[in-house]
């Protein structure tokens, strides 16, 4: 079985690097107190909006991989 190159699909770097760091917004969130203008409810909302496009990301990654895997399987 032939080992997928992740660098050939970059929407699963697009999608690995939004969720990592809307999940660290979001974890952030809810450690750090209010330090002046920036509210953690900021972070939250900023987190949330990364959120959308891990997903569209992901939703793509996953259809690239099926099409990669199956334009690699049809050239064995």
């Amino acid at each position: 079985m032939k080992k997928l190159n992740l660098y050939k699909n970059h929407y699963i770097i697009a999608f690995l690097s939004t969720l990592v760091i809307s999940i660290g917004l979001l974890i952030g969130s809810f450690f750090m107190p209010p330090k002046g203008v920036i509210d953690s409810s900021v972070m939250k909302a900023t987190a949330e909006m990364f959120m959308w496009p891990a997903l569209a990301f992901g939703v793509k990654a996953i259809s690239v991989n099926k099409e990669l895997k199956k334009r690699d399987e049809d050239e064995e």
